[in-house]
């Protein structure tokens, strides 16, 4: 998985961004500003850099029915075929949340196009590779709709297998909810433990013949058909149904590793509650919460080894890491930086800082990784101690991995460390997550880190690789020499 405006750019050179950034007006735009009306023409195009969008039919008049469409999270590119096709636009776009927006004239574009050929031929490339991959992912929609069971099971015997134990976890589940009529308020633990081992064969089966050699078209039937039984059961948890809805446009933001943190079920009717208690316990979620744990002792290593620290987190989120720091060690020597592309997830860390009386020691700042690694954003930051991210590189093709590597190494003191989180290839969830819930996340393993490392500014492997206790989450390690 790629975020949006990363498709495009990576068509672009340093110089194409700076003049991106040299000719585009800035808007901070407030909930409800439309930036697109439905049937109207719009020769402009639009990047936001922070907010949420929504994309919707419909709703201009009194009384009409606004029915929406998609919602559109920072980093995304918008208003490209109307430039394009110069026709009227087939839907609007508002603003949900203050949002901040560069605007980017079609006539400047085509000024630009028509005096420099090799800018043109960039722009169009990036323009066309990120139409090509919202074409493949409304091809893949379609084809979810599409798939048959009956010919997938005729193809693929093992697959005949799955959709066979498909229907046996359902019917376990209504047997259940039967059940669980008229029990109490919580989901008793006969239910639960009849539901776990179930759900964990289920699984460990669907993730084993989606990395298997069935053909690439049975695979995709496969993932769309146990989606579309899946599904009205995921609906009814509150953690999973999240990162399958993505209220703000993508899944993982920073409220929903909050919800994972917590670590409480919740969700709808007798069995809502039971399903997401088995999400919670699944290794991706542990792993989520083992990794807040992993870099707090890494952080506190540097800490206790140097007597103080600058810290930067990168795709920050809500910081928790931070505050379990501050809250255990409140004269914790740490200068911390937080940046995220996400203001409301720094507007919550600012909250904690000040809650817990470290304001002057928490810094939050705006950016976009993908701008920062490409150079078309400046921050002055001071040599850092140690630079991390628990999640970001899990969205980021190779290419930016490594311009983010290099961005790190020019920020780091000199013995300074950093630390890159990556779901492993070996995640055994790693097909509910694609198939089920749409978090397609980019998985690696630790040649793949090293190497990324070794074509990078540190010019050599990884210093070490670290695991969570799950062994689905790793960390490899960097030292500026």
């Amino acid at each position: 998985m790629q975020l949006p405006y990363q498709t495009f750019i990576e068509s672009l050179q340093p110089s194409d961004l700076g003049w991106i950034d040299a000719n585009a007006e800035v808007l901070n735009l407030p909930p409800g500003e439309v930036l697109i009306n439905e049937g109207s023409s719009n020769a402009d195009l639009y990047i936001l850099e922070s907010g949420l969008l929504s994309v919707y039919n419909g709703g201009d008049g009194v009384d009409d029915v606004r029915y929406e469409i998609a919602r559109i999270g920072a980093g995304s590119l918008v208003g490209d075929l109307g430039w394009l096709e110069n026709h009227v636009a087939s839907a609007s776009v508002r603003t949900l949340e203050k949002s901040l927006v560069l605007r980017l004239e079609g006539r400047a574009i085509e000024e630009k196009i028509e005096v420099d050929s090799e800018f043109a031929a960039r722009f169009l490339r990036g323009i066309a590779c990120l139409i090509a991959q919202r074409l493949r992912e409304t091809t893949n929609s379609l084809t979810r709709f599409a798939a048959s069971a009956t010919r997938v099971a005729s193809e693929s015997e093992p697959a005949n297998a799955l959709l066979a134990q498909v229907e046996a976890f359902k019917a376990l589940l209504s047997g259940l909810d039967r059940q669980l009529v008229g029990a109490s308020e919580h989901p008793a633990e006969d239910a639960r433990a009849a539901l776990q081992p179930a759900f964990r064969e289920l699984l460990a089966e669907f993730n084993a013949l989606m990395a298997s050699d069935l053909s690439a078209h049975v695979r995709a039937d496969l993932g769309a058909i146990v989606q579309r039984e899946l599904l009205p059961y995921v609906a009814l948890t509150s953690v999973a149904e999240r990162l399958y809805a993505k209220p703000r446009g993508y899944a993982g933001d920073y409220h929903t590793i909050e919800l994972i943190y917590r670590d409480e079920a919740g969700g709808h009717a007798r069995l809502g509650p039971l399903l997401d208690r088995w999400f919670l316990d699944q290794p991706s979620a542990k792993a989520i919460r083992n990794r807040r744990a992993l870099i707090g002792a890494e952080i506190g290593a540097v800490l206790a080894r140097l007597g103080t620290a600058r810290v930067t987190g990168l795709a920050c989120g809500a910081a928790q890491e931070i505050y379990d720091l501050f809250s255990a060690t409140p004269d914790a020597q740490v200068r911390y930086t937080g940046i995220d592309i996400d203001h409301l997830a720094l507007e919550s860390v600012q909250r904690w800082a000040e809650a817990v009386d470290v304001a002057d020691r928490v810094q939050t700042v705006p950016g976009n990784l993908i701008y920062l690694a490409g150079g078309s954003q400046q921050l002055d930051l001071p040599p850092q101690d140690l630079i991390y991210s628990m999640a970001a590189i899990d969205y980021l093709s190779d290419q930016f991995v490594v311009k983010l590597l290099n961005w790190i190494h020019d920020h780091l003191a000199p013995a300074g460390r950093v630390l890159l989180g990556n779901f492993h290839k070996s995640n055994p969830d790693r097909a509910f997550l694609d198939s089920v819930l749409d978090w397609r996340l980019i998985h690696r393993d630790q040649q793949d880190l090293s190497r990324l490392f070794e074509a990078s500014k540190f010019g050599r492997p990884c210093e070490r690789i670290l695991f969570e206790e799950e062994g689905v989450i790793m960390f490899g390690e960097g030292v500026k020499r």
